[in-house]
Protein backbone atom coordinates (compact mmCIF):
# COMPACT_ATOMS: atom_id res chain seq x y z
CA UNK A 1 0.00 0.00 0.00
CA UNK A 2 1.19 3.51 -0.77
CA UNK A 3 2.42 5.53 2.22
CA UNK A 4 -0.21 8.13 3.07
CA UNK A 5 -1.07 10.60 5.73
CA UNK A 6 -4.66 11.40 6.61
CA UNK A 7 -6.66 13.16 9.24
CA UNK A 8 -10.31 13.72 9.95
CA UNK A 9 -11.40 17.05 11.33
CA UNK A 10 -14.93 17.92 12.22
CA UNK A 11 -16.39 21.35 12.89
CA UNK A 12 -13.30 23.47 12.48
CA UNK A 13 -14.63 26.24 14.73
CA UNK A 14 -15.69 23.90 17.50
CA UNK A 15 -18.83 24.04 19.61
CA UNK A 16 -18.12 27.48 21.07
CA UNK A 17 -18.03 29.03 17.62
CA UNK A 18 -21.62 27.98 16.96
CA UNK A 19 -23.07 28.02 20.47
CA UNK A 20 -24.19 24.41 20.23
CA UNK A 21 -23.16 20.91 21.18
CA UNK A 22 -20.51 19.07 19.22
CA UNK A 23 -22.41 16.71 16.90
CA UNK A 24 -19.53 15.58 14.68
CA UNK A 25 -17.66 12.30 14.69
CA UNK A 26 -14.45 11.56 12.83
CA UNK A 27 -12.20 8.57 12.26
CA UNK A 28 -8.91 8.25 10.41
CA UNK A 29 -6.71 5.20 10.41
CA UNK A 30 -6.04 1.69 9.19
CA UNK A 31 -8.85 -0.86 9.21
CA UNK A 32 -9.03 -4.57 8.44
CA UNK A 33 -11.56 -5.63 5.86
CA UNK A 34 -13.03 -9.12 6.01
CA UNK A 35 -10.48 -11.79 5.20
CA UNK A 36 -7.62 -9.72 6.62
CA UNK A 37 -7.37 -7.34 3.64
CA UNK A 38 -6.02 -4.01 4.89
CA UNK A 39 -7.30 -0.55 4.01
CA UNK A 40 -7.08 3.03 5.24
CA UNK A 41 -10.25 4.93 6.14
CA UNK A 42 -10.87 8.62 6.80
CA UNK A 43 -14.49 9.42 7.73
CA UNK A 44 -16.52 12.35 9.05
CA UNK A 45 -20.19 12.36 10.07
CA UNK A 46 -21.75 15.69 11.05
CA UNK A 47 -24.95 15.13 12.99
CA UNK A 48 -27.77 17.51 12.15
CA UNK A 49 -29.67 19.36 14.80
CA UNK A 50 -27.40 20.74 17.49
CA UNK A 51 -29.22 18.75 20.17
CA UNK A 52 -28.67 15.26 21.54
CA UNK A 53 -29.89 13.70 18.31
CA UNK A 54 -27.15 15.02 16.05
CA UNK A 55 -24.30 13.35 17.88
CA UNK A 56 -26.31 10.15 18.21
CA UNK A 57 -26.98 10.08 14.46
CA UNK A 58 -23.28 10.60 13.72
CA UNK A 59 -22.37 7.80 16.14
CA UNK A 60 -24.88 5.44 14.52
CA UNK A 61 -23.59 6.18 11.03
CA UNK A 62 -19.90 5.77 11.89
CA UNK A 63 -20.46 2.58 13.87
CA UNK A 64 -22.52 1.08 11.03
CA UNK A 65 -19.90 1.93 8.41
CA UNK A 66 -17.09 0.40 10.47
CA UNK A 67 -19.14 -2.74 11.20
CA UNK A 68 -20.06 -3.25 7.56
CA UNK A 69 -16.54 -2.64 6.26
CA UNK A 70 -15.22 -5.24 8.70
CA UNK A 71 -17.80 -7.91 7.96
CA UNK A 72 -18.92 -7.73 4.31
CA UNK A 73 -17.23 -9.02 1.14
CA UNK A 74 -14.35 -6.66 0.22
CA UNK A 75 -13.89 -7.97 -3.33
CA UNK A 76 -16.25 -5.38 -4.87
CA UNK A 77 -15.28 -2.18 -3.04
CA UNK A 78 -17.90 0.11 -4.67
CA UNK A 79 -20.65 -2.37 -3.72
CA UNK A 80 -19.16 -2.65 -0.22
CA UNK A 81 -19.28 1.14 0.20
CA UNK A 82 -22.85 1.28 -1.12
CA UNK A 83 -23.80 -1.36 1.46
CA UNK A 84 -21.96 0.51 4.25
CA UNK A 85 -23.74 3.75 3.33
CA UNK A 86 -27.11 1.97 3.23
CA UNK A 87 -26.39 0.36 6.61
CA UNK A 88 -25.48 3.76 8.07
CA UNK A 89 -28.79 5.18 6.84
CA UNK A 90 -30.72 2.20 8.19
CA UNK A 91 -29.01 2.54 11.58
CA UNK A 92 -29.93 6.22 11.85
CA UNK A 93 -33.52 5.48 10.79
CA UNK A 94 -33.81 2.66 13.34
CA UNK A 95 -32.51 4.88 16.13
CA UNK A 96 -34.99 7.60 15.15
CA UNK A 97 -37.88 5.12 15.18
CA UNK A 98 -37.04 4.01 18.73
CA UNK A 99 -37.28 7.48 20.28
CA UNK A 100 -40.06 9.91 19.28
CA UNK A 101 -37.97 12.90 20.42
CA UNK A 102 -35.32 11.91 17.86
CA UNK A 103 -37.64 11.44 14.89
CA UNK A 104 -35.69 14.01 12.85
CA UNK A 105 -32.35 12.28 13.44
CA UNK A 106 -29.95 12.97 10.55
CA UNK A 107 -26.26 13.19 9.71
CA UNK A 108 -23.94 13.82 6.83
CA UNK A 109 -21.34 11.23 5.87
CA UNK A 110 -18.09 11.71 3.98
CA UNK A 111 -15.45 9.05 3.73
CA UNK A 112 -12.39 8.13 1.75
CA UNK A 113 -11.24 4.51 1.65
CA UNK A 114 -7.86 3.52 0.25
CA UNK A 115 -7.67 -0.14 -0.76
CA UNK A 116 -4.41 -1.22 -2.36
CA UNK A 117 -3.63 1.81 -4.55
CA UNK A 118 -7.25 2.80 -5.32
CA UNK A 119 -9.09 5.61 -3.54
CA UNK A 120 -12.86 5.30 -3.12
CA UNK A 121 -15.01 8.18 -1.88
CA UNK A 122 -18.54 8.42 -0.44
CA UNK A 123 -20.28 11.74 0.20
CA UNK A 124 -23.78 12.39 1.51
CA UNK A 125 -24.65 15.90 2.63
CA UNK A 126 -22.32 18.85 3.03
CA UNK A 127 -19.31 17.25 4.71
CA UNK A 128 -16.42 17.21 2.29
CA UNK A 129 -13.47 15.14 1.18
CA UNK A 130 -10.29 16.89 0.10
CA UNK A 131 -7.13 15.58 -1.52
CA UNK A 132 -3.80 17.11 -0.57
CA UNK A 133 -1.27 16.31 -3.26
CA UNK A 134 2.00 18.05 -4.08
CA UNK A 135 1.14 20.86 -1.66
CA UNK A 136 -2.22 21.57 -3.28
CA UNK A 137 -5.57 21.02 -1.52
CA UNK A 138 -8.44 20.04 -3.83
CA UNK A 139 -12.06 19.45 -2.81
CA UNK A 140 -13.09 16.21 -4.53
CA UNK A 141 -16.74 16.02 -3.43
CA UNK A 142 -19.76 18.23 -4.04
CA UNK A 143 -22.17 19.30 -1.32
CA UNK A 144 -25.67 17.85 -1.35
CA UNK A 145 -27.87 20.55 0.18
CA UNK A 146 -31.56 21.38 -0.27
CA UNK A 147 -32.93 24.78 0.72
Amino acid sequence: MTAIQSFARADLGGPAAYGRTFDDRAFAGPIALRGGRSAWLAMVADGVGGGPGGGHAADCACEAVLATLGSADPDDVPALLALATHDAHASVCSAAALEPALRDLATTLALALLVDDALYVVNVGDSRVYLLQCGRLTQITCDHVWW
